[in-house]
């Protein structure tokens, strides 16, 4: 897993040296992996191992005996389940980080990355390398992590998170749309319009229309 980049892990619980639950735990408590999906596939039916298989971090447990057909079926779920997650989080004006997320490691990681990008919001120059030394990390690392986690580039992370941030400060009423997008790091009021409607589906002005008329529907 150091050597290759994987995208998913189905392991046998019963194994020599090391165990399914082990393994699962190594690899949700190592920060570098701990986003990649593991299915446990076990004759253990009790219980206590299902509980165990849980603790350690799996994403699905599957008991033997079991078809192909059902194993493909349970992989084409929790991979589709995991887009379209990730595809409502970047969709969507108001939904936060926790929905995409799947285990708290990777979660405390894209907090830190959010308070790094914020704490530099208004900079327009803030890049994936600068990104990458606040946490301590190369770039490729930095990249495969959030790739991994919701699906998108760092620098489509770093914009997504600038439009996020729009959208709260145009909740909160206390700049006009045209300063929001200067104080988010965008260069210009059209590239901030443009980059919000690609993201959102809709202008800035429509968002803040929206919030006015029906404030849960910002959300939808």
């Amino acid at each position: 897993m150091k050597k290759n980049n994987i995208g998913l892990i189905i392991s046998d619980v019963m194994m020599e040296e090391m165990d399914g639950f082990k393994l699962c735990g190594k690899i949700k408590s190592n920060i570098n992996i701990s986003h990649v999906p593991v299915i446990l596939l076990t004759a253990k039916t009790d219980t206590e191992s299902k509980i165990k298989g849980l603790e350690a971090g799996a994403d699905a447990y599957i008991e033997k005996p079991f078809s192909p057909f059902h194993l493909k079926a349970q992989l084409l779920n929790l991979l589709k389940k995991r887009e379209s997650q990730q595809k409502t989080y970047a969709s969507t004006p108001l939904s936060d980080l926790h929905s995409a997320v799947h285990n708290k490691l990777d979660e405390e990681f894209m907090n830190k990355c959010t308070e790094i990008i914020q704490n530099n919001i208004e900079d327009s120059e803030f890049s994936v390398n600068t990104l990458a030394q606040e946490l301590g990390m190369s770039r490729t690392s930095v990249f495969t992590k959030i790739k991994g986690i919701i699906g998108m580039t760092p620098n489509d992370f770093i914009k997504v998170t600038r439009l996020k941030k729009a959208c709260k400060m145009m909740v909160e009423g206390e700049y006009r749309v045209t300063e929001i997008g200067f104080l988010v790091g965008f260069s210009s009021s059209s590239y901030f319009a443009k980059c919000f409607q690609k993201q959102f589906g809709m202008l800035p002005t429509e968002f803040l229309k929206k919030i006015k008329e029906a404030p849960s529907s910002a959300t939808k």
